[in-house]
């Protein structure tokens, strides 16, 4: 017994009534759930990519702070924090969305461990969704969206290693997990792209889209 059963159960739940009452299929039904976590996130996404604007914005500022007082590291995180605090900015807020997937992530983990009916469904080229893609595709298609969704999210120049080192790194340490969970990222991964697009399109003040990028 962990703290995370009652999130397993109440995805058994969900899943099995996409699987009984919407597409008898699993790989279908995870699609699905992901889809509906996404959907109850999208306020807090909403927060996050204003936030993620509001650090464009300042940027410049933050570089200069990082320049004039290169050798004194404690200064620099006066000085940074004092612009966060005069423009109301949060640096954590960008994490929300991440950390509470986590706990979905390990529970959907567990319930592929318990619950043999979702291990066992074949999907598309798969024959059980238990086992890890025989021919590496969902891994493939994991980099390459972690990769876009790096381009979209990291917005400081001094990390943009970040944006091609981990998605490989990702994509090597996760490439024997089972394709249920390949599925559920993936499809995390897609609905992001598109959803930051939109929100950033619709959302956003123009005028804060202006600033951020003015040269």
């Amino acid at each position: 017994m962990t703290i995370l059963n009652p999130l397993v159960e109440i995805l058994k739940t969900i899943i099995v009534f996409f699987h009984d009452h919407v597409y008898p299929n699993y790989g279908v039904d995870i699609i699905l759930l992901t889809i509906v976590v996404r959907i109850a996130m999208m306020p807090l996404t909403l927060t996050q990519i204003k936030a993620q604007t509001q650090m464009q914005k300042i940027q410049p500022q933050i570089n200069k702070i990082k320049q004039e007082y290169k050798n004194d590291r404690e200064k620099i995180n006066m000085e940074t924090m004092k612009i966060y605090s005069e423009n109301k900015i949060n640096p954590l807020s960008g994490c929300l969305p991440l950390l509470l997937q986590l706990p979905i992530l390990f529970a959907l983990f567990m319930l592929l461990q318990s619950y043999a009916p979702i291990n066992e469904e074949s999907f598309l080229w798969l024959s059980q969704l238990g086992q890890p893609d025989p021919y590496f595709i969902l891994v493939i298609i994991f980099v390459i969206t972690s990769f876009l969704t790096q381009q979209m999210m990291v917005t400081d120049p001094s990390q943009k290693a970040i944006k091609y080192i981990m998605p490989i790194a990702m994509g090597f340490i996760f490439y024997k997990f089972a394709a249920a969970l390949f599925v559920y990222f993936n499809t995390s991964n897609i609905w992001q792209l598109g959803e930051r697009y939109l929100i950033s399109r619709f959302f956003v003040p123009k005028k804060s889209k202006e600033t951020t990028y003015k040269k």
